[in-house]
């Protein structure tokens, strides 16, 4: 995994603008690409018409959950944790002490999405002391936070199906 650090808004690397509401690509797509600029931490500049924005591109931009993650006060740049096939897992402390992490699935099958929470014993070999490494806890509260829905308390690790081409967004709060 690599190191992220708050080095502040000089020496982020910042993606160039949006490009959700632009008709280009799917509502998944435009999901994916929003939570990765997310756990970034980069500017959310939109590059669509915002005066003919349909519902699902303004609650996109919107959703208040995602906006803190990419708006958190401690400007932590997000880093890749793992790549396996498709699959990506990004991750990023926040200053609340919790952690945000999108599983992003570039394939065009559904694909299982992996978090490991802490050092596990079935662990494939990807994960290290977890994904959160060095912070150390064995089980998480989990949320999703573009539905805005509680997921439960995981130990170990968390799995998720991911549809083609989409993402999630999560907030892991250590236990």
């Amino acid at each position: 995994a690599q190191e992220s650090r708050g080095l502040g808004d000089v020496y982020k690397r910042q993606p160039d603008m949006v490009t959700i509401g632009q008709g280009a690509m799917t509502q998944s797509q435009y999901r994916a690409q929003m939570f990765l600029y997310a756990v970034l931490g980069a500017p959310i500049i939109l590059g669509n018409d915002i005066r003919s924005m349909d519902n699902f591109t303004l609650s996109l931009i919107t959703a208040p959950e995602v906006l803190k993650v990419d708006q958190d006060p401690d400007c932590v740049q997000g880093s890749l944790l793992r790549a396996v096939g498709d699959t990506e897992v990004w991750g990023k402390p926040l200053a609340d002490n919790t952690f945000a992490v999108v599983i992003l699935n570039k394939g065009n099958q559904p694909s299982d999405g992996v978090v490991w929470i802490g050092d596990s014993s079935d662990c494939d070999g990807s994960c290290n002391g977890g994904d959160f490494y060095p912070a150390s806890f064995q089980s998480a509260h989990v949320r999703d936070l573009y539905a805005r829905q509680d997921l439960g308390v995981f130990k170990n690790k968390f799995n998720i199906r991911v549809p083609p081409t989409d993402a999630y967004i999560l907030k892991f709060t250590p236990l």
